[in-house]
Parts: structure tokens; sequence; C-alpha cells
């Protein structure tokens, strides 16, 4: 697990070089930006259904990915995606020994919405399978500067939509996040 980490790491970093020297108006330093990056691994298992449950069930819901980008290595079918609500859902092939890039929200805002945020879900096929997605992040302290907005705000971003999302997240963070000792200590 850790080599493959390693290596999409490593890749990682190499993809995010491109692709802030393309949107250089950030002034981003990619070294300072991907030092150490809120960047995981997860294996993802996806469990076996029968036959009547398989229309019903749905491995994960509609979503797009918090993160910068995710690079997603998947050897069955399963996985789907839209460009916008409005359009049905297309399915991905699956290609074994392949990397698939799935734009999050973070080059969504880096590329000012050049590059859309994926909307993709996972459809239970019947059978058990398994991907590994990597997501690749900044590091929590990055900003990107938005034209006629604040900037945004890596760890910010990042916290907003765990918390939005696992609520027992947000009732750890509430009842240990102290705002005006994280002022004092900047």
């Amino acid at each position: 697990m850790d080599r493959y980490f390693d290596f999409s790491l490593s890749l990682g970093r190499l993809i995010t070089s491109a692709l802030i020297s393309h949107y250089s108006h950030h002034e981003i330093n990619i070294v300072d930006a991907t030092c150490n990056p809120a960047s995981q691994l997860r294996l993802i298992h996806y469990l076996s259904h029968e036959p009547e449950e398989i229309q019903q069930a749905s491995s994960m819901g509609a979503h797009t990915d918090y993160e910068f980008f995710t690079l997603l290595l998947q050897d069955s079918p399963g996985l789907f995606y839209r460009m916008n609500n409005n359009e049905p859902w297309q399915a991905v092939p699956a290609m074994k020994n392949s990397l698939l890039l799935i734009a999050g929200d973070v080059l969504e805002v880096l590329s000012n919405g050049e590059i859309r945020s994926l909307i993709h879900r996972v459809l239970a096929n019947g059978d058990e399978r398994y991907s590994f997605a990597f997501f690749m992040n900044l590091n929590p302290d990055t900003h990107l500067k938005r034209p006629g907005e604040p900037d945004f705000n890596i760890g910010n971003h990042l916290i907003s939509q765990l918390t939005r999302d696992f609520p027992y997240l947000r009732s750890k963070i509430n009842a240990t996040y102290n705002p005006v000792f994280e002022e004092r200590a900047k």
C-alpha cells in the first residue's frame, strides 16, 4: 500500500505541476503547495448483491470529489458520470491496468471553471468489486486566487465539505475547535 501511495503521490505531483503551470495566475509554488498535501488513498470495497437487490443498490450516490483530482484504478464496471444534472448518466468503461483522472472541486476553482468537477456515482452491478482511489490535493494552507471573490482556502474547503457530509465529524470539530486559539496561533 505504501508503494502504491508513493507512486500515486509522485504522479499526482507531476500532474499538479503541469496544471499549476498552465493556470499560473494563482502564483502558487508547486513545491510549497504539495510538500504536505491533504491527499489520501482509499481502497473501496463494493459488496456483491442478490439479483433482486441490484436495481435498488447504489453503492455510492451522485457526488463530486472535494479534492484537486482523483486517480482511480478500477477493473470492473460500475462508475457513471454526467457533466450536469440535466444530462443522462454515462457509463465509464473499466480498463484494466489504467488510471482514470477525475477532476475535483479544487481543480474547478484553479481553472476558474474551465475544467469542471465531475459529477459521478457508483452503481452496483451485482458483483463484488474493488477500486483504489487516490485523492490528490494541495496543502491545506494553500490559497487560490478568484477574480472578484475572496481567496479559496484548501483547508477550509475540505473541512466544510467533510463536516457537511459526515455529521459525526462536525460534532467532533464543534466540540474541540477554538477559532480564537487558531487566530492567536497565526
